[in-house]
């Protein structure tokens, strides 16, 4: 059993433009919340540009990992994790205040793992519905379909991602978080909060389009969840 406290993991590939606000916001949270031992792991994932040069003098553990691919750097900072509670935050999302109180309370709860949704900083009012259409079905296919986990906004607990083997790496990208909460379930319970939202650049959305992304993500969730396989194997990296 690993020590009460929270692991906040922040993969991150060419963040430079997002990586600090990130940090500050976990900091924020964190300074509101001083009986709550944390720590922040930033894996520099094969970055080209200043990621790594900005982050450090942040007072924050910065680590490397050379293979590409979110779920590696997610894999390299478990590794590194010492508490108990791995917080699994995107470099372009920012914890809003009360972020960590929400998500502190199901540490006294039976789940293994659970997650909140996005809410997207500056994005069009197409955008905003959509994205609240997205979480409604996300938390009605949850409770009919199958688990599921939003990447960018979900705690893990650490002994229960070793019982179940780590992540899978073969998933780079399209259903990861999916397939995290499936293998999660078979340790025990998985859960969507919408309390739990936090901040998030919309740019995947917006270069991508929201449909094309809806659908993608669907795809995959359905796939993981009811034939244990990916439909998308590549991805493109918008930033």
């Amino acid at each position: 059993m690993y020590p009460y406290g929270f692991s906040f993991i922040i993969p991150a590939y060419n963040e430079e433009a997002n990586i600090v606000d990130c940090i500050i916001s976990i900091k924020a949270e964190l300074q509101r919340n001083p009986h709550i031992p944390a720590e922040i792991i930033v894996v520099d994932n094969n970055s080209t540009d200043r990621t790594a040069e900005v982050v450090r003098g942040m007072g924050v553990k910065l680590i490397q990992e050379s293979k590409k691919g979110v779920v590696h750097a997610r894999q390299s900072g478990a590794n590194a994790a010492k508490y108990q509670y791995l917080a699994n935050i995107d470099a372009d999302n920012r914890l809003p205040n009360g972020w960590l109180s929400v998500c502190n309370e199901y540490t006294k709860t039976d789940l293994v793992a659970w997650s909140g949704p996005l809410k997207y900083a500056g994005a069009s009012e197409l955008v905003d519905i959509g994205g609240d259409i997205f979480y409604f079905m996300a938390r009605v296919a949850h409770r009919i379909v199958g688990p599921t986990l939003q990447g960018g906004n979900y705690v893990i607990r650490k002994d229960a991602l070793e019982a179940m083997g780590g992540y899978d790496t073969s998933y780079e990208f399209y259903g990861e978080d999916t397939r995290t909460a499936v293998l999660a379930s078979k340790q025990g319970r998985v859960k969507l909060i919408p309390e739990m939202w936090i901040w998030s650049s919309p740019r995947r959305l917006e270069q991508q389009g929201l449909f094309k992304t809806v659908g993608i993500y669907t795809a995959n969730y359905l796939s993981t969840t009811l034939l244990n396989k990916k439909v998308t194997k590549t991805y493109k990296d918008f930033r």
